[in-house]
């Protein structure tokens, strides 16, 4: 495979995934039933020290020495085909310890040691379904949505813990994000029923977890993002509007307050 044959040649005119963008051909759609076959995307990628790995159709990619722009692509693996429906794209991502996780048809592996392998989760009916989102917010493991469901899975044990989502919108309307401090952000893509949580913050090494309830934040739209100022401060916004929350830590403790505030 050539660098001008190959379909991820674009990858090499970036040297930093923060500036990768598709310098390809626009392509005509494919036919509306192969949209609806395909309903998310089906690539990604992190890095692993100065190495890129690419998921992409089952398939895993190394791109050895992609920081210094060196060789081509080499295939690691072909994942087998789930005996399940999967529609939940592939994800690349690391733990806070530095280790690097993959899923791809929805089956959970770890970049260890130079090759791909499989992460010591049950088989069977103890399976994860379709995990959806994955991503880490401690050392030595990883966590995903399946449904109206919060799992969290023991790299070495290969254990998984399953934790309900009360008071939140339905499953496939959620997006995790992980946060600095061990925390996870729950909230849904589109504006949440008055009924429902605006988002909610959770700590499962401690067992905490706080509500922002609808109307707390001033976000009619829902809680579209999050991200954290080089200062310290947190801004949320929607598809209008942002609003400055000041510290993490200030607001952990307000919401905390609100909680124990008799009713």
């Amino acid at each position: 495979m050539t660098r001008s044959g190959s379909p991820y040649a674009w990858l090499h005119r970036s040297r930093d995934l923060a500036s990768l963008t598709p310098e390809l051909p626009p392509l005509p759609l494919p036919p509306a039933q192969s949209l609806r076959q395909r309903r998310t995307p089906e690539l990604a990628i992190g890095l692993a020290g100065d190495d890129l790995l690419l998921a992409d159709r089952g398939l895993f990619f190394l791109y050895p020495g992609f920081a210094q722009g060196n060789d081509e692509p080499r295939l690691l693996f072909d994942v087998p085909q789930a005996r399940r429906s999967i529609e939940n794209p592939p994800a690349v991502f690391t733990t806070p310890d530095q280790r690097v996780c993959l899923l791809s048809r929805g089956q959970f592996f770890e970049w260890r040691e130079a090759r791909i392998q499989p992460l010591p989760f049950p088989v069977g009916k103890d399976l994860p379904a379709d995990p959806a989102q994955p991503t880490s917010a401690a050392p030595g493991t990883i966590v995903w949505l399946e449904r109206e469901t919060l799992c969290e899975g023991r790299l070495d044990s290969g254990e998984i813990r399953s934790h309900s989502l009360d008071g939140l919108a339905e499953g496939p309307y959620l997006k995790l994000q992980a946060l600095d401090g061990g925390w996870l952000l729950l909230a849904p893509w589109l504006e949440p029923h008055r009924s429902r949580d605006l988002a909610q913050l959770w700590h499962l090494e401690s067992g905490r977890a706080l509500r922002i309830r609808y109307g707390e934040l001033d976000l009619e739209g829902g809680l579209q993002h999050w991200a954290e100022l080089p200062d310290g401060r947190i801004v949320v916004g929607d598809h209008a509007r942002h609003v400055d929350l000041g510290r993490f830590e200030s607001l952990r403790q307000r919401l905390l307050r609100r909680r124990l505030a008799p009713a």
